[in-house]
């Protein structure tokens, strides 16, 4: 499952704001190894 929310998070960042980019990708990040 860690390889599609990373595949997502890429996938939003093109369309968001690279402030909000970061912090999807921290919680990715987090939800990830938890």
């Amino acid at each position: 499952m860690a390889k599609p929310l990373l595949r997502r998070a890429r996938t939003e960042s093109k369309e968001q704001p690279p402030s909000l980019n970061q912090k999807v990708k921290n919680q990715n990040y987090i939800y990830t190894h938890d």
